[in-house]
């Protein structure tokens, strides 16, 4: 799936508008032919003679919504019966119809509240599961743990991303790991999952080498006596160590300085602008999954607001693609080196090239895989942080588990991880109250009917 290269609005015409609109024009064209054959025109009155055909298609549209509603409702009441469920409880909030009053409250209230805060209080009213039904389209949330193992484990080839979903995020995810359903997915995680053998991911060296920039910066900071906006820093970390780890490649966001309170960090330099413009594009296509079906299409209507930042990113893994390429072909031919380069690391980047040489292939995979590494490591890191300062007795004893563990010196080994409970205990707690994915969007290809096992109550998951 390649990202847009027209209107995101114009291909939601081509796409969905005009398939779903070319039955009642067709019905309505047949049907105004029928009244003229008739002779049935004449005897119209006037005001409706004049507007005839509007009049038909309208009507056409309306009784093909009224005919799909009356044979969805027979269907769930069939299906319920079959699978011997109950519908999820559905959510009325504000005096408009769809929810739409409390749909738009959310979406004002989004910037300054925890993801899902609204959702917390929903629960309490509705119980662990409920239909949020916004504007009359079934989204069922729920958080526990026996329904999020059916979707995840048990019953796992029948829940999938979606179109919707795929179609939202393909600008930056394209068709990777992330953004791809059945056997497409088997494919990509076959291809990546041989690279992250235990040897790589406990293989410190990397982020040891990041974490005493990151350090010397923090120190740095500390003797001016000015605060330190430690999730930037921290973001900055993951991104140089994770690019470093997985391209083989410093992108130095660690480079630049410091932002002040109130300021935002400099991204002049070439490095700094991938940074800049990775981070603007997760925040675009993270704004499109929160509109509802189509809607992000018709909020960039005219141009898709990742095309510019893409363009970045793309000029920036380009050469260096080409470069890991180049060195595979030269390896074939005999040659061990290419343009002054030797044998390349061992990076996920060179293990791709390894497994197929198409490009659109690997940068998918690249930006999937630096997505999921960056990210989730910096919010973990940052809300940890934040929690250990606001209890100094867990730091304490943490720190004093790291001293007499590893030593105030020593770096430390996947063995001496191994050994620190309580650091694990720390980690646990923190994505337990703070996960770095707190939600997981899925569709239901075939209707299914959930046990809550407290319960006994089986509720009716429509396909």
């Amino acid at each position: 799936m390649a990202p847009y290269t027209t209107a995101p609005g114009l291909v939601l015409i081509a796409r969905d508008v005009l398939p779903t609109l070319t039955g009642p024009v067709i019905v309505s064209g047949a049907l105004y032919q029928l009244i003229l054959r008739l002779g049935l025109r004449q005897k119209l009155p006037a005001a409706v003679d004049s507007t005839l055909i509007a009049v038909l298609f309208a009507g056409t549209v309306v009784s093909k919504a009224v005919a799909k509603s009356i044979w969805n409702a027979i269907k769930s009441w069939s299906d319920k019966r079959r699978l011997g469920a109950i519908g999820v409880p559905v959510v009325r909030k504000g005096n408009l119809p769809g929810n739409a009053a409390w749909l738009l409250e959310l979406t004002r209230n989004f910037p300054t509240e925890y993801p899902g805060e609204p959702l917390i209080h929903l629960k309490k009213e509705y119980g662990p599961i409920f239909n949020l039904n916004f504007l009359w389209e079934d989204m069922i949330w729920s958080d526990h743990p026996a329904f999020a193992k059916e979707i995840l484990a048990t019953d796992f080839n029948n829940y999938v991303k979606g179109e919707r979903f795929q179609v939202a995020l393909c600008s930056m995810l394209g068709g990777g790991i992330f953004n791809s359903d059945g056997d497409i997915w088997k494919f990509h995680r076959a291809m990546t999952r041989p690279f992250f053998t235990r040897d790589r991911i406990t293989d410190f060296d990397i982020f040891d080498r990041h974490c005493e920039v990151t350090l010397d910066k923090i120190n740095e900071r500390c003797r001016t006596g000015q605060p330190i906006d430690f999730q930037d820093i921290v973001s900055r970390f993951t991104m140089d160590s994770a690019a470093d780890f997985l391209f083989g490649v410093n992108v130095h966001s660690l480079s630049s300085p410091l932002p002040l309170p109130g300021s935002s960090p400099e991204t002049t330099s070439e490095t700094n602008r991938f940074t800049a413009a990775f981070m603007r594009t997760l925040e675009a296509i993270s704004h499109r999954v929160r509109w509802r079906g189509s809607g992000w299409q018709v909020n960039e209507f005219w141009k898709d607001k990742t095309t510019e930042d893409m363009k970045v990113l793309y000029d920036f893994i380009e050469p260096i693609l080409d470069g890991a390429l180049k060195e595979k072909a030269a390896k074939k031919g005999g040659d061990k080196q290419v343009n002054g380069l030797s044998d390349v690391k061992e990076t996920l980047l060179a293990h791709l090239v390894s497994v197929t040489d198409d490009k659109q292939l690997i940068r998918d995979e690249l930006l999937n895989i630096l997505i999921a590494g960056r990210d989730t490591t910096a919010a973990t890191l940052t809300f940890a942080i934040y929690l250990l300062a606001l209890d100094p007795g867990v730091l304490a004893k943490l720190r004093k588990e790291v001293l007499d563990v590893v030593g105030p010196t020593e770096r430390p080994t996947f063995d001496h991880i191994r050994e620190m409970k309580y650091l694990r205990a720390v980690i646990n707690e923190t994505l337990r109250l703070f996960p770095p994915v707190p939600f997981n969007v899925k569709e239901s290809v075939e209707s299914r009917a959930w046990t809550n096992p407290d319960t006994g109550i089986r509720y009716y998951i429509p396909a």
